[in-house]
């Protein structure tokens, strides 16, 4: 290969230039995989979704700003559906994926766990479900946070540390079965079967 030939753009990027060995330019926005023409997704950041807001507030057409971004004009009309409510500077792109935060306990939960601890004097786990019998709403593990927070509980670092086995990990078809059954409404039983390979962990 010549010395500063960009096969990308296909040109040579040095003061000679290679005659009859330049391969065609390629497309950008195009790519083939096998017999197939594929288009290539162009992954935008904060920054550049702030900016297309901002180039939008000002006016700025869609066409503009796709072939500033190197985007279609159709992809800029979406992030813009999705932002254009959103006040300025408080975009969050891409979005965060999971549940959301759920905050700290509230002053209800920490009353209601704190006296069950003192009626009871057990752990988590009883707390938590002499708390769900009683008709309040605590999730068991902020049950957990809140005895950790008054000192009523400790962490276990062996507790915490990965188990070596771990379900789901049959490397072939057939060698172990799970089963489980339930009755249905109308008095028949439902059975099923799944194989462990089928879920492996990798």
């Amino acid at each position: 290969m010549p010395s500063g030939y960009d096969w990308y753009g296909g040109t040579q990027t040095g003061a000679r230039k290679a005659v009859g060995t330049q391969r065609p330019r390629r497309s950008r926005r195009w790519r083939h995989i096998g017999t197939r023409r594929v288009r290539v997704m162009k992954k935008l950041g904060q920054s550049k979704v702030e900016y297309m807001a901002a180039e939008k507030r000002k006016g700025t057409k869609n066409q503009i700003i796709a072939e500033a971004m190197n985007v279609t004009v159709r992809y800029v009309q979406k992030l813009w559906a999705r932002f254009k409510h959103a006040p300025e500077g408080q975009i969050v792109f891409p979005a965060r994926m999971g549940r959301p935060p759920r905050g700290p306990p509230t002053k209800a939960e920490r009353s209601a766990v704190l006296n069950m601890r003192c009626a009871l004097k057990s752990g988590a786990n009883r707390i938590w479900d002499r708390i769900r019998r009683s008709g309040t709403a605590v999730p068991k593990g902020v049950a957990r946070t809140i005895l950790r927070e008054y000192g009523e509980a400790v962490e276990h670092k062996r507790k915490q540390a990965r188990r070596k086995w771990i379900r789901y990990e049959r490397k072939y078809a057939n060698s172990m079965w799970h089963t489980d059954y339930k009755q249905l409404d109308d008095g028949r039983r439902f059975i099923s079967y799944l194989d462990d390979a089928s879920r492996l962990i990798v």
